[in-house]
């Protein structure tokens, strides 16, 4: 007869199983990899050679020894460059190559052929600027967008990534493989960053405002899977989005920036037709700070953007007025009438009903702090903060039976019915990584990821009035 505890304890190994493992696939890639194979002069594998890897921008040290076939692997390494790697073995001489850079997810191949000592040859220095785009480590329909090419891209509005994936061929930016761009899973620094409600115009956090919780300027790189064969890498049927946060260095710097459009900026005739443009105001400005606080040790990121757009909520006016728009069936006169009796006799301003405006508000805030501990463990901290609001006009469900009270040819609706959505952020993510015995890598990630969409209103809440 069987022992039922036994198949309990079974059932509680595997649950715990299928827990962790589900927070290991969800994770995202922050990191990049070298590697590669060391020969001698003929050929032959070359066995124990040590291995040095020294990122020149902020003194960063990793290490590792080649194994019984002369490869090496080293992983966990900050993306970007320029690398400078070193391979020494006793009774050879030392192979240099510089220049070398890392991208997002893809493991980059640099192989060495070192030479006897005998030959009394200088120091051999080949530069390397190789980043593995046809690596046999590299598979999967991948595209990979580092910091110059996110820099030379144009983006306006709301400056979010889609203005960069759209140049990916498997998609227009946020919909990939023809599916809706909220099956996709995005990531940054390795912590989930979806647009939790699933609405709005973007399909990452903050998008329920036409915003975004994290500023382009403060993204490193973007790596855009649609088919990876990676096992660290899931729970999306359109794509996975992974993109990493920049990090300071030995050297202190800074950037700052503004931009705007208005009427001014857009264009108002196409061929021999003139186009109508209505009032708008949009600016956006934002500044970074990075640079050293410990050399070598520890170092600062801290970035602010900021967004203000003021565009006209409706372009319907009522019949009969004066104004130049799109004509409705509803008399200026009812709106003017209900508007009256609504001020005497429940003291309620109702707002105008043609001719006002939506705002758009958006405050980010972003800050890294990255540690060296040793050659063997880095630690990586990140904390995101983000406000924004958008006034939208009155909803138009029909869940209740009601619907369609928005402006449009037979319909018209107050200001003061409408109301404000509020898209908040709180992010903190923590990352380790370490090397074991120059043999086993680990990559541990903790975050905590708050978004807040409430309902904001200008005035007391009063009943709908439906005409």
């Amino acid at each position: 007869m069987k022992d039922p505890s036994n198949n309990n304890r079974f059932e509680i190994l595997f649950l715990i199983f299928i827990i962790f493992s589900n927070s290991i696939w969800c994770q995202g890639v922050t990191s990049s990899q070298i590697g590669g194979q060391i020969l001698d002069n003929s050929g032959q594998t070359v066995i124990g050679a040590v291995i040095k890897l020294e990122h020149l921008p902020s003194g960063t040290i990793y290490g590792t020894v080649s194994n019984a076939e002369g490869r090496y692997l080293l992983q966990g390494l900050r993306v970007g460059g320029p690398y400078k790697l070193n391979a020494n073995l006793m009774g050879m001489s030392e192979s240099v190559k510089d220049n070398i850079y890392t991208a997002l997810g893809v493991t980059t191949i640099v192989d060495f052929t070192m030479k006897e000592e005998e030959f009394q040859l200088k120091e051999i220095v080949v530069s390397e600027s190789r980043t593995g785009i046809f690596s046999s480590s590299r598979t999967g329909a991948t595209s990979n967008f580092s910091s110059t090419i996110i820099n030379a891209l144009p983006s306006i509005g709301a400056r979010s990534i889609n203005s960069i994936t759209k140049y990916d061929p498997h998609g227009n930016g946020s919909s990939f493989g023809a599916q809706d761009s909220r099956l996709n899973n995005f990531t940054i620094d390795g912590s989930v960053f979806n647009n939790g409600f699933g609405l709005g115009s973007e399909s990452q956090a903050g998008g329920r405002t036409g915003s975004t919780a994290i500023s382009l300027d403060a993204i490193e790189q973007i790596q855009l899977n649609v088919a990876p064969y990676d096992v660290r890498q899931s729970g999306f049927v359109g794509s996975g989005i992974n993109a990493i946060t920049k990090s300071g260095n030995n050297q202190f710097s800074g950037t700052a920036f503004y931009a705007f459009r208005d009427p001014t900026t857009t264009g108002k005739r196409a061929a021999e037709n003139f186009i109508s443009v209505p009032n708008f105001d949009e600016k956006i400005y934002g500044i970074s700070l990075a640079g050293p606080i410990i050399k070598n040790k520890l170092f600062f990121f801290l970035n602010g953007e900021f967004q203000i757009r003021t565009e006209p909520a409706t372009t319907f006016v009522a019949e009969g007025s004066a104004l130049q728009g799109t004509k409705t069936r509803v008399l200026k006169s009812d709106l003017d009438s209900l508007r009256s009796f609504l001020k005497n006799k429940f003291n309620y301003e109702t707002g105008e009903y043609e001719a006002y405006n939506a705002d758009t508000k958006s405050e980010k805030f972003l800050l890294r702090l990255d540690y060296n501990l040793n050659t063997n463990n880095k630690v990586s901290l990140r904390y995101t903060h983000h406000n924004s609001s958008s006034d939208q006009l009155i909803s138009n469900s029909t869940s209740a039976g009601a619907g369609n009270r928005r402006s449009r040819i037979d319909a018209m609706s107050f200001q003061n019915s409408g109301y404000t959505v509020g898209d908040n952020t709180r992010s903190i993510v923590a990352e380790l990584n370490s090397n074991f015995n120059k043999k086993f890598y680990n990559n541990i990630i903790a975050g905590s990821d708050y978004q807040n969409e409430d309902r904001l209103y200008s005035q007391t809440i009063f009943p709908t009035i439906d005409i």
